[in-house]
């Protein structure tokens, strides 16, 4: 750890879950680092919350959670994703996912949960001894999960309910306007909802099927064949 800081400079480092509970290994680093990533697997809530107390009491750190799941491979019923959710509200700090699942699933959902970042170990062979490399990515892996969890982030988008800018040409052609439904329709008739239909796609100036209520009793300045569609202009 010493070395990290002293001969190549590291300001932020990852703490392993299982040193969440190693007090002295916590401050020292705490007092060595900028910044720190807490990985939490295997630990209760009230544990990390003393994790977070020791870290805290060496010194104002920038500080991040990890949330995970210490087995190799885990199982991704265990995941237990709103876990991060917990963590965050607990303690005000940005929370990521340490993935030891296989596959992509887990990881792309915890982005969606709003995962600040994600860890996946990857292994140059499978084969190799030791419970991580069975658990990790190869390199072909590693590289369609990164494409998936980057679709997944760049999915979430701003929040804000509105159309987006690859709906807008669609917008004409998926909504609809209120059409004559009869053969015909005189100039001077007044309209009744019976000679009205509802067909896209939307007509620019068309009446809208929400407005329908507004122009019956009126009368029609134009005359009107079947499936055309009723104008505002129509009435004025």
């Amino acid at each position: 750890m010493d070395f990290l800081a002293d001969r190549l400079g590291c300001k932020t480092v990852k703490i392993p879950s299982p040193e969440v509970s190693n007090k002295p290994l916590l401050q020292h680093m705490a007092r060595r680092f900028d910044g720190l990533l807490l990985s939490t697997g295997a630990s209760y809530l009230g544990e990390v919350a003393s994790a977070i107390d020791w870290l805290a009491g060496a010194g104002p750190r920038e500080l991040a959670l990890m949330h995970c799941l210490s087995e190799y491979p885990a199982p991704v019923e265990q995941a237990n994703l709103r876990a991060m959710a917990s963590m965050r509200a607990a303690f005000k700090v940005p929370v990521g996912y340490s993935d030891h699942t296989p596959g992509q699933v887990a990881a792309v959902v915890a982005v969606g949960l709003g995962a600040a970042m994600i860890e996946k170990h990857y292994t140059l062979d499978k084969n190799l001894p030791g419970p991580d490399h069975q658990a990790s990515l190869d390199i072909p892996e590693l590289r369609a999960f990164v494409t998936a969890v980057r679709q997944a982030s760049a999915s979430l988008g701003d929040g804000i309910k509105r159309p987006a800018p690859a709906e807008i040409d669609n917008r004409p052609l998926i909504r609809k306007s209120v059409v004559c439904a009869v053969p015909a329709i005189e100039a001077g008739t007044a309209v009744t909802a019976a000679m009205l239909g509802v067909k896209r796609p939307w007509t620019r100036g068309a009446v809208e099927p929400f407005e329908i209520e507004k122009i019956l009793g009126l009368s029609l300045r134009h005359d009107k064949q079947y499936d055309e569609a009723i104008l505002w202009s129509d009435f004025r």
